[in-house]
């Protein structure tokens, strides 16, 4: 789950699909519109755990989503080891 504000200032809550993640950043689509340098929180429902993060790039897809690129302070892999991801693992 993303929470955050769009580009029109609107706070805005999205459930979100992880498409690449790492220690340090992740690639996710989202359909708000958001902007460069925009912080982020991401939050795991199952667990309650809360991570912030920054948007460092955005790409438009043709189905009118945007795949962003976002950066965290510190290392989150523990963050994702225990969210699940879409495909089951």
């Amino acid at each position: 789950m993303i929470y955050g504000y769009g580009a029109d200032k609107e706070p805005f809550r999205e459930e979100a699909n992880a498409r690449l993640v790492s220690m340090y950043s992740a690639e996710l689509t989202l359909v708000a519109k958001v902007q460069c340098g925009e912080r982020l929180l991401l939050l795991d429902p199952a667990s309650d755990e809360e991570q912030q993060c920054e948007v460092v790039s955005i790409t438009e897809q043709l189905d009118g989503s945007n795949v962003i690129g976002v950066r965290f302070r510190h290392s989150v892999w523990g963050f994702w080891s225990t969210t699940k991801f879409s495909d089951g693992r």
